[in-house]
């Protein structure tokens, strides 16, 4: 249910860069990280286009000026239960997965989750049908 290889955004990497990431993947959010791979920070979507349409300055900008903060993650070892309650009780759209130290473990989006939670229900009805 995680990506363990999400497309990652480098605190230094220009523009120019970002837009290349998000060209070649179909995420929504990208967690940022600094040097040291410790998670800093997230960029979506509607953040980059607010900063190309509010910027003059946009060939000059990092992804570290752009990035919104990281408000709710989890860890590898947490259970699927908190992982959905904390997606549905913070309205969350994308939940970073760390270790102690925030280094980037991984990265759950909602909307995948929710396919895969779907497709395991549609099993498990065709199991119940085919038993009965």
């Amino acid at each position: 249910l995680m990506d363990k290889e999400p497309p990652v955004i480098h605190e230094t990497m220009t523009l120019n860069q970002i837009l290349k990431i998000f060209s070649e993947n179909n995420y929504l959010y990208y967690p940022v990280v600094n040097a040291k791979k410790t998670l800093s920070g997230i960029i979506t979507v509607e953040e980059i286009k607010d900063t190309l349409m509010e910027s003059n300055l946009s060939g000059f900008l990092l992804a570290h000026d752009m990035m919104g903060l990281v408000r709710q993650y989890v860890f590898p070892e947490t259970p699927m239960s908190e992982v959905m309650e904390k997606i549905n009780r913070y309205h969350l759209e994308f939940l970073p997965v760390v270790n102690n130290e925030k280094k980037l473990y991984g990265f759950i989006d909602r909307r995948l989750l929710r396919l895969h939670l779907s497709t395991k229900i549609i099993e498990l009805h065709k199991r119940a049908e085919a038993l009965t």
